[in-house]
């Protein structure tokens, strides 16, 4: 009896959990897609972006908005995929808006810093990178804390869910970490260049795959109130 009661405490019950996975990872893969085709449509279509550019001769302004607006739709995309997924169990449509933010802020943010510290500061690369490795998971912690604050009224102890960003971004970053040393030493500059858009796929579909399986499994094992 206690089992049971436990077992039907879960936020997803246990005979729905596989569904819910399966569910819940394509939804939010297929946010990532969509949102990163309509991004890169709105780039090409803003005028942000001059006729004859290199990343060199863009300023600062023009990097933070080639971004924002890269991101955003990602964002808002992945808000309401993931909360069409979860919307059976946790209704509320502000999913969309604190998924939405964070995910703004943790992608976004570090981006913005870099540039500052390029173009505003002066900074060398090293303490660019050094600044990086520190933000970015301090901005992912932050995006949890947004998402556990919502979680708070469904679920008990939903400040545990505070670490669920973080996992995802070091997820991402033990796995992209060597795949992308092995690129360098396999590939010259050129070769690179000719599978640009094969490792700019596996590194979107990587992503896209994290950030749905992660969430789904921990939105699994929360309690509901």
């Amino acid at each position: 009896m206690t089992q049971n009661s436990n077992l039907s405490s879960h936020l997803i019950p246990l005979s729905a959990r596989q569904k819910f996975v399966i569910k819940f990872t394509v939804l939010s893969a297929l946010a990532i897609l969509i949102g990163t085709t309509i991004g890169n449509i709105l780039v090409s279509i803003s005028g942000v972006l001059p006729t004859s550019y290199s990343i060199t001769t863009l300023n600062f302004s023009h990097l933070i908005l080639l971004k924002l607006i890269q991101e955003i739709p990602v964002a808002i995309s992945l808000g309401f995929f993931q909360w069409w997924g979860i919307k059976a169990y946790i209704p509320s449509i502000y999913w969309i808006f604190v998924t939405s933010f964070g995910y703004i802020l943790a992608n976004t943010f570090p981006n913005i810093w870099s540039n500052v510290a390029i173009y505003q500061l002066g900074q060398n690369l090293i303490n660019i990178a050094i600044g990086s490795t520190l933000i970015t998971p301090i901005c992912y912690i932050i995006f949890g804390i947004v998402q556990s604050i919502f979680l708070s009224k469904y679920v008990t102890k939903a400040w545990k869910w505070i670490a669920v960003p973080f996992i995802c971004w070091l997820s991402l970053a033990i796995w992209f970490t060597p795949f992308n040393i092995l690129l360098a030493r396999l590939l010259t500059p050129r070769e690179y260049g000719n599978f640009a858009l094969a490792i700019a796929s596996v590194k979107l579909i990587s992503s896209a795959l994290v950030l749905g399986i992660v969430p789904a499994v921990a939105l699994c094992l929360l309690r509901k109130k």
